[in-house]
This record gives structure tokens, C-alpha cells and sequence, in this order.
């Protein structure tokens, strides 16, 4: 049960979008593809991108970096940023991610929720269990022909009356939380701590079962690779 609105990106954040706001950029696909999702980049390379964006639109960033220490010679501007010590903190009310006023990943309950149509299909799938439907709204291992696709090339998801894109495939998008067991109940999170972040929605290379709208992948937050991008979101108040 989520008790708060909250707004998402339509699209994965692009490599134009991503240029824009950090000012430079490495990719493995399409180098000079505006339009094509944003991916070679970690988990805390995208925590970075989410506060300059709050900082932008004037908004508090939901993310607390003053106590982590970077590696030398890591950035975010290419996807690198690489953490040696220190912990995160949530710029909210007791640390509570759904709290913070700025951009930020969604928890594993908000992008299942996208995933599963605002939580009203129980499916495979957003649009329910037609694994011959995915082609028409999802790049993935048969027709992504194994790299990334322009955002907004097949057809939307529809939520709330809004058009969504690439919710499955194209890239996986990072969450915020750790891994651990899922939780139920009102407003869940991932644990306070662990060593893999959890990535959802599959991607370009993924198959059909990885494309569910159940499925979980887990990556260390300093990995990055062709696979990796994310969306945004904001918790309105």
C-alpha cells in the first residue's frame, strides 16, 4: 500500500537529458544518441544526478553524500562514482525516502507498483500475461537486436491516464532499495543496509522471464555496464 502521489519520468533518463545536467558522459551504446536511454552508469553516479536535478528545480535534493567518502579519480559525470566509506543519508523526517521533497529512484514497491499498472494487474506483465504482446511495448533479447532502442519508439503503458515507456526492457532501472525480503504493508522499504541494490523492469538483453513484472535483479552499487539506466521520481506533497 503506497498512501503518497508520486510523479515519474515517462521515459528512462536519456544520454541528452544526462549530458544536459552533468555536463559530459561515457556510454557503451550510441555515442552521440540523444534520445536513447542513459546507461553505463552506477548506483551512486545516479543518486548524484537525481540532487543536481532537485538543485536545479529548486527543490531540497533527497540525497545526503556529505558523509561518504569518493574514491580519487571516480565522477559522476561519467557514471563512475565509486563510495570507499561512509553511509548515506535521506534528507527527510526520520530518513524516510517517501518524505524527501527533491528527485529520487523509487523504492522496489513503487516500481512494482508502475510495473503492475498501479497495482491493478496481477499479470506477467503491466499489460497482463501475452508474452506475443511484449514486442509491441518492451527491446528486449528478440527484437532489441542486442543494444539500446530510442525511448518512446513502441507503444506507452498507460497509467492514471499518462503515457509511460519502456517500464519493461530497453535498460534495467537501479531502485533505491537494498535486497532483502520483500515487504509488504503500508509505504515498505528495502533494509537499512546490505551489498546489492536491486535493479527492475529487465532490459535489451533480458528474456521474457526477466521481463515479469515480478522479477528483481541485484547489482553492487558501484557496478555499471550497457544494461544499467534508471527513471526518476518525486514524491509530491
Amino acid at each position: 500500500v503506497l498512501t503518497h502521489s508520486f510523479e515519474v519520468m515517462s521515459t528512462q533518463v536519456t544520454q541528452k537529458m544526462w549530458l544536459d545536467l552533468m555536463g559530459k558522459k561515457y556510454s557503451h551504446f550510441h555515442l552521440n544518441g540523444g534520445d536513447y536511454p542513459m546507461e553505463n552508469v552506477n548506483w551512486w553516479s545516479v543518486v548524484e544526478y537525481a540532487n543536481r536535478l532537485s538543485l536545479q528545480k529548486g527543490l531540497e535534493p533527497a540525497y545526503d553524500l556529505s558523509s561518504v567518502k569518493f574514491k580519487v579519480g571516480t565522477d559522476a559525470e561519467t557514471g563512475g562514482l565509486l563510495a570507499e566509506s561512509g553511509d548515506i543519508k535521506i534528507r527527510a523526517p526520520e530518513g524516510n525516502i517517501y518524505l524527501a521533497a527533491g528527485y529520487r529512484l523509487p523504492t522496489e514497491a513503487e516500481a512494482e507498483y508502475l510495473l503492475r499498472a498501479a497495482g491493478k494487474n496481477n499479470g506477467d506483465y503491466h499489460f497482463g500475461d501475452a508474452v506475443a504482446d511484449l514486442k509491441n511495448y518492451a527491446w528486449y533479447d528478440p527484437n532489441s537486436r542486442w543494444l539500446t532502442n530510442l525511448v518512446a519508439e513502441l507503444k506507452p503503458l498507460i497509467i492514471d491516464g499518462k503515457d509511460f515507456y519502456d517500464l519493461h526492457g530497453n535498460v534495467k532501472e537501479w531502485t533505491h532499495d537494498w535486497h532483502g525480503q520483500l515487504r509488504g504493508g503500508e509505504n515498505p522499504q528495502g533494509p537499512a543496509s546490505g551489498f546489492w541494490r536491486v535493479v527492475r523492469g529487465g532490459g535489451w538483453s533480458s528474456n521474457e522471464v526477466d521481463l515479469r513484472s515480478a522479477w528483481r535483479g541485484v547489482y553492487s552499487p558501484g557496478d555499471k555496464d550497457g544494461t544499467l539506466g534508471f527513471r526518476l521520481v518525486r514524491t509530491l506533497k
